[in-house]
Order: C-alpha cells, then sequence, then structure tokens
C-alpha cells in the first residue's frame, strides 16, 4: 500500500513519563522518557512522520482543567520542536472510559479525520505507546505495535525500538516478471552483506556483488532470464529491479550517502576499484567489464535508452550492425556497449 510512513505516539509514559496521579498538569511533571529525542530524530531521518494519539482521561474536567492541559501540552511540543521534531497532527481524546465515545484508544475515531486527508503505508507505518490499549489501536490501525517502558526490557527502550523500526524500514523485496526474465530481489540496507547474485551471468553476478559489498548493504538477487537469446534482458531487468527496490528500502532517501556505478561491455574480464567522495566520506563502486558480447540473439541498429520507472537507475545501449560481407557475421551479431548506474545520495 502506497502512502506516508507514520509513528502514531502514544504521550504520557511514552514521550513523557506518566506520574503518580496520571495526570500531567503541571511543567514541574513533565519528564522525557530515556533515549526518546535521540530515538526520534533517527526516525524522522528514516523518513517517518509522527502523529501523536493520547487519551487524557476527563480533560475540561475539575480534575484536569483545560488551561492546565493545554500549558504542559503547550511547552511539550515546543520543547520537541526546538529539537528538530514536529507532529504531523495531534489527536487528543478527553473522554472517560465510561462515556463510550468513538475515540478513545484502542478505538480509531480521533484519527479519522487525518486517516481521511493523509493515506498511510501501513506496511510501514507503527504505533508506539506502553499499555495495552496502545497495540490494540495499533491492530485496529492495521499497522505493528512496539511497546516502551520506562522499566521495561531491553528490547522496549526508545534505542532499541528506533533501530527495529529503521532496520525494518531500509529492507526491501521486489519481484519483476516480465516475458523475457524473472527476477527477485531483497535489498538490506541496514547490513553489510552476505550477498547471494544468480542471474547466470559470472560477471554480472560478480559485479552486482561488488556495488553490495562497496554500498554496504546486503543484497539476494536471483533472475531467470532468456539468455539463450540475449544478454541485455537479464541485464536491464536486473538494473530496473534493483533500482525499484533500492528506492523503496530508502524511501525519503534521508540519511544514507553511498552508491554504486558500473560501466560493462558485454562478455570481457572485470575491474573494480573503490573511490571515497571528499565532500561526505560515501563510497562509490565504480566496475568495468570490456569485451565483446557472446555473439547470442539478434540486434538492431540504432540507439536505445531505458530508464527505470522507479529509483535511480539507468541502463543505455548501443548495438551496431555488423557489415553485411562480415565472414563473422553468425558468431558476432552486434556489439553491445552499455551503462549501469545505480544511485543512492543523502
Amino acid at each position: 500500500m502506497s502512502g506516508r510512513r507514520i509513528v502514531f505516539v502514544d504521550r504520557d509514559g511514552t514521550l513523557i513519563e506518566e506520574p503518580a496521579d496520571e495526570q500531567v498538569d503541571r511543567l514541574d511533571k513533565i519528564r522525557l522518557m530515556p533515549g526518546v529525542i535521540a530515538a526520534l530524530l533517527e526516525l524522522r531521518r528514516a523518513g517517518f512522520d509522527f502523529v501523536m494519539v493520547t487519551n487524557q482521561d476527563g480533560l475540561g474536567t475539575a480534575s484536569l482543567p483545560t488551561e492546565a492541559f493545554e500549558a504542559a501540552q503547550r511547552f511539550l511540543l515546543e520543547l520537541f520542536a526546538s529539537q528538530g521534531i514536529e507532529f504531523a497532527a495531534v489527536c487528543v481524546c478527553p473522554h472517560l472510559p465510561r462515556d463510550a465515545c468513538d475515540c478513545r484508544k484502542p478505538k480509531l475515531g480521533m484519527v479519522a479525520a487525518f486517516l481521511a486527508a493523509n493515506p498511510i503505508d501501513t506496511a510501514r507505518s507503527y504505533m508506539i505507546g506502553d499499555r495495552d490499549t496502545d497495540l490494540e489501536f495499533a491492530a485496529n490501525l492495521g499497522v505493528e505495535g512496539l511497546r516502551v517502558l520506562r522499566h521495561g526490557a531491553p528490547g522496549e527502550t526508545w534505542a532499541a525500538v528506533a533501530a527495529r523500526i529503521t532496520g525494518a524500514a531500509r529492507r526491501a523485496h521486489v519481484h519483476r516478471r516480465t516475458k523475457e526474465t524473472d527476477v527477485e530481489i531483497r535489498v538490506d540496507l541496514s547490513r553489510e552483506g552476505p550477498s547471494r547474485v544468480a542471474t547466470g551471468l559470472g560477471f554480472f553476478d560478480h559485479m552486482l556483488e561488488q556495488i553490495a559489498k562497496h554500498g554496504g548493504f546486503a543484497l539476494d538477487l536471483a533472475c531467470r532470464g532468456d539468455l539463450h537469446i540475449d544478454e541485455h534482458h537479464t541485464v536491464e531487468d536486473c538494473a530496473l529491479a534493483l533500482g525499484s527496490a533500492l528506492r523503496e528500502a530508502l524511501g525519503a532517501k534521508r540519511g544514507i550517502a553511498r552508491y554504486g556505478s558500473a560501466v560493462f561491455h558485454l562478455g570481457g574480464p572485470l575491474a573494480a576499484r573503490t573511490r571515497r567522495r571528499p565532500a561526505d566520506g560515501a563510497r562509490s563502486t565504480f566496475l568495468s567489464l570490456l569485451g565483446r558480447d557472446s555473439g547470442r540473439g539478434t540486434a538492431s541498429a540504432g540507439a536505445r535508452r531505458e530508464y527505470a520507472s522507479h529509483g535511480r537507475v539507468l541502463f543505455q545501449g548501443r548495438w551496431t550492425e555488423p557489415a553485411p560481407g562480415d565472414p563473422h557475421r553468425r558468431h558476432r551479431a552486434a556489439e553491445h556497449q552499455g551503462q549501469l548506474v545505480i544511485g543512492i545520495t543523502a
């Protein structure tokens, strides 16, 4: 499902510690949960937006006057904003459980207007809270629910929750099927290798493995292509599928500065080297394959260029028909030159 990647987050007990009386009605009661600022900044860099969803029992009554709540809430939002953390929406239910309203978590009433105006990617959105009702809210919303506790298990700290989300956010699975090829790719930008590549073209396998190795990510790629007709179908479709997978894993393309590029002529020896860009230290991979193609299949005269519909992938090809009287025409159907560029930048 396409849409915004949202982290829905509870307030009391999640963003801030919950006081003994369960009412944050004074500034001196505000205590940030350990690690919350660093975790939210990490999630923001990974491309997530935030929506606060909070039950405030009896807001507007004598137990929680509106003025007291708003003063503490305003201070809290300004505090987060000063650290670069903004909320796309703040949703508050003021009712008591006995009111049987439609907006109190785990019901979805308080986020209905936001969801109507902002389609979300449920597969890549999350709810973070401290209570069972927060996890039930996540289930009703169709997103994964994660728990944060002040004195919980190691996996329930803000740092652990952020690491889990960003790790999952930088993985992608793409399956691309055409008349000529069947390509399945998994990428994981949160770890380095190991990589497994099987396209039926040894030189191309090695080239893609080197891009993943020097780019610092894990790649699992399998392609069944019509190699008995022409290798370029396999090369093109792998490039297009890889570009789609990288774009999906990157999301907003923030927080990563690495890229790989390859320039090749089919069928020749491989040379590889790694260069470092002085501006940000990001690594790049430059691979060169020199030689002619195997001569299998037919080639058309002129030039051809294809751009991926997703990602930043470019394949350029030029085919030159051999002369009509060439005695080696059967064995050398064409000279195939191309360029594959896979770019990922911060």
